[in-house]
């Protein structure tokens, strides 16, 4: 028996929210580990006489309080950086990628406007969407939400010319699944909370860089257990990245099944979505998008360049940015 468009809804649903606790254990660990190397380090047990270097993970380091201390720690850091990263990210967005309201005078325009009045209600009223235009030919199409309740849904006015109504609608309604579900906002803090791998790494590369090659080697202030406690710290950070960007990956296409099960819940007509799906893929080049910082938004990612007919567009497995 096929699946209806709300079992695919919920079926995709389940498998977000165990995927997305899953990624939010592996930021967890990370940190736990990292926080495990310092405290090894400032009890000595990075050795920098002729005895080998050695790590044990026991014998008084992991203690229960020191976890809860740990995990608590990094709620609080996350927090506060994600706090930061958030602060007016709707305009900020709007002004990078320098997004304009919809003119009246402008059918196509005015067209859009009402599509996206139209998908509000269709969602129950929940969500007081805005409609913005982005000024480029490329053709594409995003969705934005903070936790004030602002939603915004945008689309690039080459791709606005391109469709008829129908296909509009499809695109629109896409879109509105992803504010509806809260796809926008899990987006939003997972990226930002994994950012911090990408700060770390940043981070300790710039110190192992530009430290002198006498103070690595230097062990009367311990600069080789502090030159091992960063590369360990590096490796970790690096590791857990990599594992990050691919979970995100999984992460984002089935927010993609999802809000296309919803659009064809919402309008009706799968053949229009995938229509435009089809239209995006072959012309979504083009100037006035932000790439690598605005790829987890679109509909189809800024950077992208290979399409394939049953699962759509392949992850760059080593971008250093989730999609």
């Amino acid at each position: 028996m096929p699946y209806s468009f709300v079992q695919i809804e919920r079926e995709k649903s389940q498998t977000i929210q165990w995927s997305v606790g899953f990624l939010f254990l592996l930021f967890f660990t990370a940190a736990l580990l990292i926080a495990l190397l310092i405290k090894a380090y400032f009890f000595g047990y990075f050795s920098t006489d002729e005895s080998p270097i050695f790590l044990p993970f026991w014998g008084g380091l992991l203690t229960w309080p020191f976890l809860g201390w740990t995990l608590g720690g990094t709620a609080v850091v996350s927090l506060a950086h994600w706090t930061f990263s958030t602060d007016a990210l709707i305009d900020r967005t709007l002004r990078m990628m320098d997004a304009r309201l919809p003119e009246s005078a402008n059918d196509s325009q005015h067209v859009f406007k009402n599509v996206v009045e139209e998908a509000s209600v269709a969602t129950g009223g929940k969500f007081r969407i805005e409609p913005w235009i982005i000024p480029t030919t490329a053709m594409n199409a995003f969705a934005l939400q903070d936790f004030q309740g602002r939603s915004v849904i945008g689309i690039t006015e080459g791709l606005l010319t391109r469709l008829n109504r129908e296909q509009l609608e499809a695109v629109v309604a896409h879109e509105a699944g992803h504010i509806a579900s809260g796809d926008c906002l899990e987006t939003t803090v997972t990226s930002v909370l994994f950012k911090v791998f990408d700060n770390i790494c940043d981070g300790v590369f710039n110190v192992l860089r530009f430290s002198g090659p006498g103070r690595r080697s230097s062990r009367r202030d311990n600069a080789g257990g502090v030159f091992f406690l960063l590369l360990l710290v590096l490796l970790i950070a690096w590791v857990f990245k990599i594992i990050s960007i691919v979970g995100s990956f999984f992460v984002s296409r089935q927010r993609e099944y999802r809000a296309d099960a919803i659009s064809a819940r919402l309008t009706r007509n799968p053949q229009a979505l995938a229509e435009a799906l089809y239209i995006i893929s072959q012309r979504w080049k083009g100037a006035g998008i932000p790439g690598q910082a605005m790829d987890a938004i679109f509909i189809l990612s800024p950077r992208k360049n290979a399409v394939e007919d049953r699962e759509g567009v392949f992850p760059d497995l080593f971008s250093t940015h989730p999609p």
